[in-house]
């Protein structure tokens, strides 16, 4: 693979001898980006809060031994770089990295499934087709989470993978009670309005009031869904025609900007959220919970199967969650933003991180949608 494919930095850069190859700096993200140089050269580059070494990968392994506790050790080692077929290339490497519970990506502009897949078989925790910008930190921190959650239960540092028992991977005590109470009082006091909206979508059409569908939720169960239909009728069947719209691009998420398969009145229930009153339903009957990851239709979970994804399974689906709250309807959250916020919920969660995540979620709503 040619560097040239891929954007890594502007600016000025330094290059440095062995004995100044260390991570000296605070607060910034410790980058190792081992791609085609001289044997012999080592560059340094400061960019977006982050000190990058460029190295050759004989040269890396010639410098393993030099990063450490005084000299500092890196934070994310990406391999930028075509893969060695030499076991004694990479396996120094890798060991370092488990060592030091260090991320270990493979950095590609573009990765199709079976090179993904080969790449996480050959010992990478995952593949990396972002810029060197903040998205990196934010994957590298949830990548260090998933590792250190599986060293903390007593398992060998190594490439976190979705567990064969999901359900060792628990909620906090009590959130199920919580869910039925306040699901159940909730419904008590919201029956009126609800009551309105479906004489409502009565009189502006004749379509059902509640639109039901497949999702996935904990652990891939499969259950119905329940909202206020918002769509015209028959609005599932547009959506291979739509696709050239989808916000996300060609992703495993799907969503479109001023939609024009909604209702008017059906704009209304989206703007305020009410259409997703009838979700207290599925979070009584255990389908879901108040605070989970988004239970997704079908056709997208399907594309969501790959190990490190797969832990956003772990959490159950709920009616509000963690990405929400974090940027909503911003339209310049990405598909890998989401996906690593679902996952930061599925290992964090706790009492305290619900309460928040809920006492976000009014104002969350009270935010305009981006133009």
């Amino acid at each position: 693979m040619s560097s040239s494919s891929l954007e890594f930095y502007s600016g000025p850069v330094l290059n440095i001898q062995k004995e100044e190859a260390a991570f000296v700096k605070d607060n910034v993200l410790k980058v190792i980006l081992v791609r085609d140089l001289p044997v012999d050269e080592v560059q340094e580059q400061s960019h977006e809060n982050m000190l990058i070494h460029s190295l050759n990968v004989n040269k890396l392994i010639g410098l393993l031994p030099h990063y450490n506790a005084s000299t500092g050790i890196p934070d994310v080692v990406l391999f930028a770089n075509t893969l060695p077929t030499l076991p004694e290339l990479i396996d120094p490497i890798k060991k370092f990295c488990r060592q030091h519970k260090i991320p270990f990506f493979y950095y590609e502009a573009n990765v199709d499934k079976v090179t993904s897949k080969f790449i996480l078989e050959f010992g990478f925790d995952d593949c990396y087709t972002g810029n060197l910008n903040a998205m990196l930190a934010r994957k590298v921190e949830i990548t260090k989470l998933i590792i250190e959650h599986r060293a903390k239960k007593g398992e060998a540092p190594q490439r976190p993978t979705l567990l064969d028992n999901p359900s060792q991977y628990k909620m906090w005590s009590s959130k199920r009670a919580f869910d039925i109470c306040f699901s159940l009082v909730a419904l008590i006091l919201v029956s009126p309005v609800m009551l309105i909206i479906a004489i409502i979508l009565k009189l502006e059409s004749r379509g059902p009031v509640f639109y039901v569908s497949k999702r996935a939720g904990r652990d891939y169960k499969i259950f119905d869904f329940y909202k206020f239909r918002s769509m015209r009728v028959g609005a599932d069947a547009e959506l291979q025609s739509l696709a050239g719209m989808n916000q996300y691009g060609n992703s495993s998420f799907f969503k479109i900007k001023n939609d024009p398969r909604i209702s008017p009145f059906g704009r209304f229930l989206r703007k305020t959220s009410l259409d997703e009153l009838p979700q207290l339903f599925n979070v009584l009957i255990g389908d879901m919970s108040l605070v989970g990851n988004r239970p997704l239709p079908l056709y997208e979970a399907e594309k969501l199967t790959k190990d490190q994804i797969a832990w956003r399974f772990l959490a159950p689906a709920g009616i509000t969650g963690l990405w929400q709250v974090t940027k909503r309807g911003k339209a310049e959250m990405s598909e890998e933003e989401r996906i690593q916020l679902d996952m930061q919920y599925a290992i964090e969660n706790s009492f305290w991180f619900d309460a928040r995540i809920l006492l976000s979620t009014i104002p969350a709503l009270l935010q305009k949608e981006v133009s």
